[in-house]
């Protein structure tokens, strides 16, 4: 007859946190995509904290900024990393990486564009159409 049975385990120990990786700045030449979407060394970016204008075409407004900025250098700073969109927007969006870029690093690009109309922002920092 047996009436119970005492079963001892290991312990389950709780499993070490990952530390988040270093949100590193990705660095290249800017290949233009559509008006607010790039191609930075292999990487693929989304400004952050900035939309389409409804005044001006899709491929009219990637048209103006190929023009203006295809080729450039940019140091773009992913969301998280300490951009004017952390907090207020995701940090991917689908494969794409959400950052503010810069051109040899000191004008916002998402600045330049939201001046001139292309784009318009959607947080403070940058002006709204």
């Amino acid at each position: 007859m047996t009436i119970g049975v005492l079963t001892f385990g290991t312990p389950k120990v709780p499993k070490a946190v990952p530390k988040p990786a270093e949100i590193k700045d990705i660095k290249g030449r800017l290949t233009v995509l559509t008006a607010n979407s790039f191609k930075v060394d292999g990487t693929s970016i989304v400004l952050c904290g900035v939309r389409p204008s409804d005044a001006t075409s899709a491929e009219k407004a990637a048209q103006s900024v190929k023009l203006s900025y295809e080729n450039a250098y940019v140091k773009c700073k992913p969301v998280g990393g300490g951009t004017p969109c952390d907090g207020k927007t995701v940090a991917t969006l689908g494969a794409s990486t959400v950052a503010q870029c810069k051109i040899d690093g000191a004008l916002d690009l998402a600045t330049a564009l939201t001046g001139s109309g292309i784009l318009c922002g959607t947080i403070p920092s940058y002006k709204s159409c």
